[in-house]
């Protein structure tokens, strides 16, 4: 028999948390059902309103708040706030020539008779049907990206379809489909770069420098393509991307010098492919600031020592009257004295700090697979200042997950039986439900998830009727 207490704060408190976790509306701990459930439980259980139940949830948030704050004072390092400006660089400038796929997956999705009339064009035209065929999430151009693949692949059935079957209108001419082709290989840079940016939530940040770099390079070389399609898609891109990404973030590029398969070399040498000879002052930007940067780092290091250093001192002292029995004589003084001068001269002033040092040392291969959060926790008691740095910078997240996330639980959490909540009531569930539960499995569905593919509908349907 269980001899727990009953805690009436503690059952309030999981009735809350069950409301941000699961999505609930505040009217649930007033259905007469749910309180019968409560007091066969425990008839010590004291029912409550709608209002208590939005009181309750405000509190925990505050809680939360409270706690999260003083986890924050106890960070050694830096915070960063970011925004999610990445998924920016849309589609706008190409939607009209993907509308007749959407159009043409949507008709063969429509009933059971078109599949199987597609799938026997498939057949003709000697295709694979096992091969995908994608409709895409519209607001997830990553997704419009592979319903362009899969649509390509099937471009002879869908011809072939067009043929046979007179209510089919939306199939892409020739000239659409060689538009649509070269779009596909356009794109096929930026699907990877976002897929590096929102594949996970933990990219670090030295993956941005490399990746938008690619991005502005290929949108310059179509700029001055000779078609003039590419051309005048890439212009567009180019326009929504500069109002962005114009100016390279200092920090960011920061994070790609202590990288140690990239450091300073490879900024100044994707500066100069883009930007010719007006580089030089992006890169003396990048290492002024870097270095700026770093004298700072030194500073607090120095700091968080001085009360260690003091009693060192005073250790010392202790030491130094234990040794003061060693007497030289009066010119091996002097000559001792010449030394600290002669070192203070040649060797002091030519020190390099510990950033100089780890810059001058030979890059990793670029190829390597390296764990640069591993390399710096493996190198923070030679290079100290440098590390902590790296774990700053290196921790910006570059990933869209998060962003993307809160406002995916956003679309949750004003439904329809809660669109009239507060804005406050909405800040509390959407960061309660973050603080507490982002761990437990609540992750973004991944592309596959989001879009439905037709041809293993098809298969589907065939596996039913064949029972």
């Amino acid at each position: 028999m269980n001899s727990t207490v009953f805690k009436p704060e503690k059952f309030r408190e999981l009735v809350s948390e069950a409301i941000v976790n699961h999505d609930l509306h505040f009217k649930f701990v007033e259905y007469e059902g749910i309180r019968e459930v409560f007091r066969y439980l425990n008839e010590n259980v004291v029912t409550y309103t709608t209002n208590t139940a939005n009181s309750d949830v405000v509190s925990l948030f505050n809680r939360e708040k409270i706690r999260l704050k003083k986890l924050l004072e106890l960070n050694p390092g830096r915070i960063s706030l970011i925004s999610d400006l990445w998924t920016s660089i849309n589609t706008d400038a190409i939607d009209e020539g993907i509308v007749k796929i959407r159009e043409s997956i949507k008709y063969v999705k429509g009933s059971q008779a078109r599949r199987k009339k597609f799938i026997n064009c498939v057949k003709y035209v000697n295709l694979n049907p096992k091969t995908g065929l994608r409709q895409d999430v519209p607001t997830r151009w990553n997704a419009t990206y592979l319903m362009i693949e899969s649509a390509l692949f099937y471009r002879g059935a869908f011809f072939h379809l067009a043929l046979g079957d007179s209510n089919y209108l939306d199939c892409p001419t020739h000239d659409e489909w060689g538009k649509l082709e070269k779009i596909f290989r356009f794109l096929e840079v930026f699907y990877e770069v976002t897929c590096i940016f929102s594949g996970n939530k933990n990219s670090t940040a030295n993956l941005y420098f490399p990746s938008v770099s690619m991005v502005e390079k290929t949108l310059k070389e179509k700029m001055v393509s000779s078609d003039k399609f590419m051309k005048e898609m890439a212009s567009k891109m180019y326009e929504k991307f500069s109002k962005y990404w114009s100016e390279y973030s200092v920090i960011l590029a920061m994070a790609a010098v202590l990288d140690p398969r990239y450091k300073i070399q490879y900024v100044e040498f994707i500066y100069k492919n883009l930007y010719g000879s007006k580089s030089f002052e992006h890169i003396d930007r990048v290492r002024e600031r870097l270095f700026d940067l770093f004298k700072e780092y030194v500073l607090d290091s120095h700091v968080s020592c001085k009360s260690s250093t003091i009693s060192r001192g005073d250790s010392r002292k202790v030491v130094d009257e234990k040794k003061s029995d060693m007497v030289f004589s009066k010119s091996t003084k002097e000559m001792l004295k010449e030394f600290t001068t002669y070192e203070s001269t040649n060797f002091v002033l030519s020190q390099k700090s510990q950033l100089e040092m780890y810059l001058d040392e030979p890059r990793s291969d670029i190829d390597e697979d390296l764990d640069v959060l591993s390399f710096w926790k493996a190198h923070k008691y030679r290079y100290p200042e440098p590390a902590s740095m790296a774990r700053d910078i290196l921790s910006i997240p570059v990933s869209t997950v998060a962003s993307e996330s809160a406002f995916s639980n956003g679309g949750r959490v004003l439904n329809q039986y809660r669109s009239f909540l507060k804005h406050d009531i909405v800040e509390a569930i959407i960061c309660t439900k973050d603080w507490l539960f982002a761990t437990k499995g609540d992750e973004e569905l991944s592309l596959e998830e989001l879009t439905d593919d037709v041809m293993q509908m098809d298969n589907k349907y065939t596996q039913v009727e064949d029972v």
